[in-house]
């Protein structure tokens, strides 16, 4: 398969120093990466800010923001046939960049008030643009409702299968095992507790390729 893969946080900028982000770490990305190479998969990579290494055959394209990340995967989607959808793209960003760096003492009565728009729901709208046959894994982050919120989400964003993970004690970000579920459009739900992104790459590798009909 040709396979395409999202990963990392995106970073948005809020002056020239300071931006909105998140804890992703980019590791499950990057095993899934390397898992669809292993595996002998053509891969294309659009990854976030972080530390990230590939094998020479794979295409990497490196972004900061969400908007950056769109128009690299749009640039990408129509040639794949699976999307795995493992970015943390920030919700928001700010409506205005400031130029020059804010500085603590310019601020009236010691605030500071941001205005946040939207970003784009990039897998829904790469779902809009699914041509038969296409395979779309997206992911979902959830702290309470976990498997509800995720079934909600496989609908409304028109994906093939999520794979929902939780906040809890452990905290699924870097190297640390993993625990939540992986969900189809059939109404299968398939749990993991615990397993290192390795595994779990490997698992989702695994139910793409079930799916496009090589297993």
């Amino acid at each position: 398969m040709r396979v395409l893969v999202a990963s990392g946080p995106t970073r948005e900028p809020i002056d020239p120093v300071r931006y909105i982000s998140n804890r992703s770490a980019g590791v499950l990305g990057q095993a899934i990466v390397q898992e669809a190479h292993r595996r002998g998969h053509r891969v294309a990579w659009v990854t976030g800010p972080v530390a990230a290494s590939a094998p020479k055959t794979v295409r990497v394209a490196s972004v900061e923001t969400a908007l950056q990340m769109q128009t690299a995967l749009r640039r990408e989607f129509r040639k794949a046939d699976l999307l795995v959808m493992a970015a943390a793209v920030a919700d928001f960003r700010a409506q205005k960049v400031a130029k020059q760096k804010r500085k603590r003492g310019g601020l009236p009565n010691k605030k500071w008030t941001l205005t946040l728009v939207q970003n784009p729901d990039i897998i829904a709208g790469l779902a809009r643009m699914k041509r038969p046959g296409q395979i779309l894994i997206g992911f979902a982050l959830e702290t309470q409702d976990g498997i509800s919120s995720a079934r909600a989400k496989l609908k409304q964003k028109q994906l093939d299968a999520i794979v929902l993970t939780k906040l809890t004690q452990s905290v699924p970000f870097g190297h640390q095992p993993i625990s939540g579920a992986i969900l189809d459009r059939e109404g299968s739900v398939t749990p993991f507790h615990r397993v290192s992104k390795q595994v779990l790459a490997r698992r989702i590798l695994s139910v793409a390729e079930e799916r496009a009909g090589l297993r």
